[in-house]
């Protein structure tokens, strides 16, 4: 029969297993994207751009790619896209009006 320290370490080792079965499970599923757009200063080109995010829906705000960005009109995007990192967009500047 088992004593009370081999059945906590039975139980741990099955705890783990399950829990890992789980989360490899949950990793194959697959990942709805859903399209955000956002108006800042791109703080890398410093200029103006409103730019798409592929959002992931289950990552409450995790931008996993650029899908279009003003900033490369007719060309692909060729930065780093490191704006999907970013943790508080800076707002567009402001342009001033004539006669205001």
């Amino acid at each position: 029969m088992l004593g009370l320290p081999e059945s906590v370490a039975i139980f741990a080792a099955f705890t783990l297993a399950v829990s890992l079965a789980l989360f490899a499970a949950a990793e194959l599923l697959p990942r709805g994207t859903r399209i955000v757009s956002r108006t800042f200063l791109c703080p890398f080109r410093w200029t103006d751009v409103t730019v798409e995010f592929r959002e992931d829906s289950f990552g409450h705000g995790r931008y996993l790619d650029v899908a279009r960005c003003t900033a490369f009109p007719a060309s692909p995007i060729g930065c780093g896209k490191l704006c999907r990192y970013l943790r508080d967009f800076p707002g567009p500047r402001r342009v001033p009006t004539i006669g205001a």
